[in-house]
């Protein structure tokens, strides 16, 4: 009990309220859940939202915030990561961080498309082992990709890739070049991307069972009212929705073309790319 007082001194009452909870209720053994999107979705806000219910505790992008941790205690960029991380090590840190942290609550972890590049596992594979971890409910959250790409391209310009609810955001134009694009820690191509993109959201919807699997998408449950998501995800796992405060806003806001320098360019990289659809709900 005395390492409780000391975290509720040192690091605030909610993380002692989460070891305090650990130490006196039994673990929950399954109902567990993954979002799987990728990235600039609104998984923070939507996790945000879920981590406020008395019955969820989500941590986030567990894996991704290892990646950071890795990088910084070796002091080496991410992309030279690709290939050293392992499947049973991160599953073992997830594992660690349930027991410590929710007690008999639900807990909620992130996987990103690229970081099964990371761990070289397919997404397959991974569903498998994370039900055998106890995790029996995916969310799989998706945002027009030309839309997501363009958030990250800005947020990584502007070295903020989150912003209060109350900011006022201001975007200053981009450039995206078709053939060299930035995204998961690597260079590859905007068609690859994309194709990277429909792959993770096939390979989810053939690999869970329909009734273990909630779509979402950022236009139609987030954008506009959060709060749909969220209740969303709340009957879906089973607990009572809850009144959640909305902490994080928009970080573009702006037709793409504002903010597309070279939009018919990309336009027309994705008309021969056979993606030329997402231009069409992009806005």
């Amino acid at each position: 009990m005395t390492s409780v007082l000391k975290l509720l001194r040192e690091r605030g009452g909610r993380l002692a309220a989460s070891r305090l909870r650990a130490i006196v209720q039994p673990m929950r053994r399954d109902g567990h859940a993954v979002m799987l999107h990728n990235g600039r979705s609104g998984s923070t806000l939507l996790g945000d939202m879920l981590d406020q219910n008395p019955a969820i505790f989500w941590d986030g992008e567990t894996i991704e915030k290892r990646l950071h941790q890795r990088s910084e205690r070796e002091d080496v960029g991410i992309d030279k990561l690709y290939g050293k991380l392992d499947v049973e090590t991160e599953l073992a840190a997830i594992r660690q961080r349930m027991s410590s942290r929710c007690g008999n609550r639900i807990f909620g972890t992130e996987l990103q498309d690229y970081h099964l590049d990371m761990l070289g596992a397919s997404l397959p594979d991974m569903i498998e082992q994370l039900r055998r971890v106890g995790f029996t409910k995916f969310i799989l959250l998706e945002r027009n990709y030309l839309r997501k790409i363009v958030s990250h391209l800005v947020a990584t310009q502007k070295r903020r890739h989150h912003v209060s609810a109350e900011t006022k955001v201001t975007v200053d134009p981009i450039r995206i070049n078709p053939d060299r694009i930035y995204i998961g820690h690597t260079f590859t191509t905007l068609q690859n991307v994309l194709e990277q993109y429909r792959s993770f959201a096939e390979a989810a919807r053939a690999n869970v069972n329909g009734g273990d699997l909630l779509e979402l998408s950022y236009e139609s449950d987030i954008e506009t009212d959060p709060n749909v998501a969220c209740a969303r995800v709340c009957d879906f796992l089973g607990v009572e929705t809850h009144q959640a405060a909305i902490k994080f806003g928009k970080t573009t806001n702006v037709p793409l073309n504002e903010v597309v320098e070279n939009y018919s360019e990309v336009a027309s990289a994705l008309d021969k790319s056979g993606f030329g659809s997402l231009l069409d709900s992009a806005g």
